[in-house]
């Protein structure tokens, strides 16, 4: 019975610790949505990446967080437009938060990431948020993965992109 209410105990502290995890960014604080783990970034370009474990997807898809001192918000809109090719289906919409309006975007197709080295993914999807910063370019959170499970993460994705400003 003592090592079920320990477990229990650890359980509970691990899901409060997940609905608290903060991660920051350049200034701003993101509020991690459950189940989404921070981990190492793979090079100097990124500035935070969030890996999330998607049932029925092989590997983690990965929230990769981008800032750099140039590029505006559609300068990034081109360039991931520009990433999906085929049956392309791209919407953008601002969401404002605490007086700052995010750009969502979102996108469907064949997705080529000139930088991952995989090559064309068909039925693959593209959900990013630009978040403006002053005196610089936007604070960038990119995720991209097959279609489904990727578009099931958008609401999340909006929720991380807009916690620095929720009151």
């Amino acid at each position: 019975m003592k090592h079920l209410i320990t477990a229990l105990a650890l359980g509970l502290a691990t899901f409060t610790f997940a609905d608290d995890a903060k991660l920051d960014v350049d200034g701003l604080s993101f509020a991690v949505p459950a189940g989404w783990k921070s981990v190492e970034p793979s090079s100097a370009m990124r500035k935070a990446v969030l890996q999330i474990t998607v049932a029925g997807v092989d590997k983690p898809l990965e929230a990769i967080f981008f800032h750099f001192g140039g590029g505006d918000v559609d300068m990034n809109l081109q360039r991931w437009k520009g990433q999906l090719t085929g049956a392309v289906d791209t919407k953008t919409e601002e969401v404002e938060a605490g007086g700052k309006k995010i750009t969502v975007f979102k996108g469907t197709g064949t997705y080529t990431d000139p930088f991952g080295g995989l090559g064309a993914q068909e039925n693959f999807a593209l959900i990013g948020a630009l978040i403006p910063m002053e005196g610089s370019g936007p604070v960038v959170i990119k995720l991209a993965g097959p279609k489904e499970a990727t578009l099931g993460l958008l609401d999340a994705l909006k929720k991380l992109a807009t916690s620095p400003f929720a009151k």
